[in-house]
């Protein structure tokens, strides 16, 4: 694993990116204009299904095989949301290689290291938290008692005025005593995993008091797979992100906040296009995730939905041809 500090070349990446977003942007509007004009004029239907059918979301764009174990590919690059209820715990990977994208709470803190257990994890190459919420980054200290960490990636703190919590605090202290590295997240930091690399592409922005808003954006890109990670972040920093010019189209987005109506603006997801979302949200939660709004967006999209309180542990991966995605479900054990 390599960290790339190349910040000469960010300026050349950058508009390379605006330049292909630009184009992206237009292709899409123009795709779409040419599918459902003549569809919604004349009543005629669609290749893949009805106008209607295509809006609704019915027409999964990938393999859904629900099975009650899932395995991590020997090789090649792959999503996996674990299973954390009400937070966030998103594993990555290429060959052998993995990281970690937030650890979820406190209380699901042993079902998320027995889970990685059973997916064959034996060490982290890096452990990332996109920002110091309970549900995001609760996990973590149990989780270096029991799993190798190689690395830790951390949020801007001092973009909020808020004071982070104790919990937080001790975590980094318990971090720095355990003699692990760890680095404040900058626009442009990679890091290499097999075949594939994890880009930070926001480091938060500015508030007074919201820890939302200091959440990573994270794209992780391989052979045949990309995927978009914002955390929590909510519409502020979708539009920074938006005109910062990244290139933010991805096969997979994992929805922000849950899939809350304080993120995953129509805008937004214009721009991202995903074939997949996963949604990582408890069972009933008191907040009413994923909230309907970014529900119809998503599936006007057409893209697949997955959940991790009504599928258990969300798998993505590239199909064999290289061009299609494979998904897998762990299921819920509805007795639990």
């Amino acid at each position: 694993m390599a960290r790339s500090f190349k910040k000469y070349k960010r300026k050349a990446q950058k508009a390379l990116k605006t330049i292909r977003n630009l184009i992206g942007g237009i292709l899409t509007a123009l795709v779409l204009i040419s599918i459902f004009w003549p569809a919604m004029d004349t009543g005629v239907d669609l290749p893949f299904g009805t106008p209607e059918d295509w809006l609704n979301g019915v027409l999964d764009q990938t393999d859904l095989a629900p099975a009650s174990g899932i395995a991590l590919p020997e090789s090649g690059p792959f999503v996996c949301a674990l299973d954390v209820g009400q937070g966030d715990a998103v594993l990555i990977g290429d060959s052998g290689h993995y990281a970690l994208i937030d650890t979820g709470t406190s209380s699901s803190a042993d079902e998320m290291i027995a889970a990685l257990g059973r997916l064959g994890v034996e060490k982290l190459e890096l452990l990332v938290l996109t920002h110091p919420h309970a549900d995001h980054i609760g996990g973590a200290s149990r989780l270096l008692d029991e799993v190798p960490v190689e690395e830790m990636l951390l949020p801007n703190s001092k973009l909020c005025k808020k004071v982070a919590s104790f919990s937080y605090e001790k975590l980094l202290r318990k971090a720095q005593e355990m003699d692990i590295p760890m680095e404040v997240a900058q626009v442009g930091d990679q890091y290499t995993f097999g075949s594939s690399t994890l880009e930070v592409i926001g480091a938060g922005i500015e508030t007074k008091d919201n820890l939302n808003q200091l959440s990573l954006a994270l794209r992780f890109d391989g052979p045949g797979l990309s995927f978009l990670d914002t955390g929590d972040g909510e519409k502020e920093v979708e539009q920074a992100l938006l005109a910062s010019g990244e290139y933010l189209r991805a096969d997979v987005f994992k929805a922000a906040h849950h899939g809350s109506d304080t993120s995953n603006t129509s805008e937004f997801l214009a721009q991202v296009m995903p074939k997949v979302v996963l949604i990582s949200c408890g069972k009933d939660n008191d907040y009413g995730h994923p909230h309907q709004g970014p529900m119809a967006r998503f599936q006007m999209l057409g893209a697949q939905i997955l959940r991790t309180d009504e599928q258990g542990i969300l798998l993505v991966a590239p199909a064999a041809d290289g061009q299609s995605l494979n998904t897998w479900v762990s299921g819920v054990d509805e007795a639990a």
